[in-house]
């Protein structure tokens, strides 16, 4: 069997859609798949029909598109992809929930004709099935990874690196971070704020905020930067992965904000628990039940605030319950992720 992932963009443009795929490649090559990998630069008839004429015929090849990502553009080609009802045909659709209403309406065709429909956790497959219910038979729920190494050390033996007063083994005070991408309503408003009262309730915290600019010359960016500057934060821009993994093992706890709360598709959170860290976040009806038993929770920056300091301070424990982190994390490695889409795609 030959898989075709399928998406529109290319390296380097901060896309975490493609990054996905390229993890994914990797990891059903490792479990001795035959894949390939076919990036445009962006969706187009004539690629895709090139594609089905290619590939699409023949019976022992699965197209997988990946949808969306930055290449994404206006086009409705890739909804065209499973029209043609000859060969196989899947689709992973990150974020469906946040689709405009005529992109959602528009999936019809997949719902109708497309082989598979992957989705990274139960709430998107519900929103698809809302509109689509009799495609339930179809659709299905693979969880995402993280680009980020995991530490070495289980997460269950990790000995906290600092207390609210001491010294870490790096030699520096205990140290919160947010982690994730530098744009508006991703939460770092929320950390900001959380960081200005953790510096006034303990001055020795070291503070980091580490992630890619989405717009580096915007004023949101340059608002950031002051902040940071302002109270003693640490800022990390544009670290490769290697390095982000390397700053998470040195961190304590990790505040992460997301607005509509933490879910499975949070590769940004999935780094920080798998590289040991405590979490404090927001949680809402996304919020899976391993991930409830996993992180704190926080409503606003000052209780967040508070949670932190009494994690550092040993009134918390930093983890609240090893067992369900431990499975949560394994089913989310690439090896486990690889595994399932193996098993969907021999039985199409």
């Amino acid at each position: 069997m030959k898989i075709i992932q399928i998406i529109a963009g290319q390296g380097g443009q901060n896309c975490g859609v493609y990054d996905y795929t390229e993890k994914l490649c990797q990891a059903l090559e490792n479990s001795g798949q035959d894949v390939v990998m076919e990036a445009f630069p962006s969706w187009s008839f004539c690629d895709l029909g090139r594609l089905q004429l290619v590939h699409g015929r023949r019976r022992d090849t699965v197209l997988h598109l990946q949808y969306p990502s930055m290449g994404i553009g206006s086009s409705l080609a890739p909804i065209a992809l499973p029209a043609v009802p000859v060969g196989r045909y899947v689709a992973t659709l990150h974020e469906f929930s946040v689709f405009h209403p005529v992109r959602r309406a528009a999936f019809l065709s997949w719902a109708l004709f497309g082989s598979a429909i992957v989705f990274s956790n139960e709430y998107e497959r519900g929103r698809f099935l809302a509109m689509y219910p009799f495609a339930r038979s179809r659709c299905h729920v693979i969880p995402i990874g993280t680009n980020i190494d995991r530490a070495c050390v289980a997460v269950s033996q990790r000995a906290p690196a600092g207390t609210l007063h001491g010294t870490s083994e790096a030699g520096r005070g205990a140290a919160v971070v947010f982690f994730g991408q530098v744009s508006p309503g991703k939460g770092v408003e929320e950390f900001l704020r959380t960081a200005a009262i953790l510096r006034q309730r303990a001055p020795d915290l070291h503070l980091q905020l580490m992630g890619r600019m989405m717009r580096p010359a915007s004023s949101f960016a340059r608002h950031v930067r002051a902040t940071c500057a302002e109270h003693g934060i640490e800022l990390l821009e544009g670290l490769p992965a290697a390095q982000v993994s390397a700053q998470l093992r040195r961190a304590d706890v990790a505040v992460l904000p997301f607005p509509d709360g933490i879910s499975d598709k949070r590769g940004s959170a999935l780094a920080c628990l798998a590289n040991g860290l405590t979490l404090v976040t927001i949680h809402s009806d996304r919020t899976p039940g391993w991930l409830r038993q996993t992180t704190y929770e926080m409503s606003a920056p000052e209780d967040a605030a508070t949670t932190v300091c009494e994690l550092l301070s040993g009134e918390r424990e930093l983890n609240p319950n090893r067992a369900a982190l431990e499975t949560g994390l394994q089913e989310r490695t690439w090896g486990a992720i690889a595994d399932r889409h193996g098993c969907l795609y021999a039985e199409l």
